[in-house]
């Protein structure tokens, strides 16, 4: 298995299970863990593979955070669907009974399937792009003068 793969899972991993956490709370935290796990797996996968340009740390680093990214993807998601099973009756608890997603359940799980699908997706970008300046400036330009 590649550097790229194994520290794209890595980071991955521990992004899904963070990003569940947060999204529960506060979906629109779930990008940020995504950014700094796409940094992350791109910057070792960049240490576990050395490349010989920066161009190509990019590669390598993109494609370490864009896994990452995906499995960050999938723990926003998660987190959204625990917060939309978890509010309705939290707000029963406190009292609000003229709480709008209790009287219209199809627009209440379509509207938070899609914020959750949404910042999910922003955060794979953002882990991607991530991966990539990470792993460009950790590489180092080796020019044929600098090899001899």
């Amino acid at each position: 298995m590649s550097a790229r793969v194994k520290f794209g899972l890595i980071a991955g991993g521990i992004g899904l299970v963070l990003t569940a956490c947060f999204s529960v709370v506060m979906g629109c935290c779930g990008p940020l863990v995504a950014l700094a796990a796409g940094a992350a797996a791109g910057y070792f996968a960049v240490k576990g593979e050395p490349a010989t340009s920066q161009s190509e740390g990019g590669k390598s680093g993109a494609v370490a955070g864009a896994i990452a990214g995906a499995l960050t993807l999938v723990g926003q998601i998660l987190g959204g669907f625990v917060a939309l099973m978890v509010t309705p009756s939290l707000m029963k608890e406190f009292g609000n009974y003229s709480y709008g997603p209790l009287t219209n359940q199809g627009s209440y799980w379509f509207g938070g399937t899609a914020a959750a699908l949404c910042f999910g997706l922003l955060g794979t970008a953002l882990a991607a792009a991530a991966g990539f300046a990470a792993g460009y400036f950790s590489s180092k330009n080796l020019t044929p003068a600098s090899l001899s």
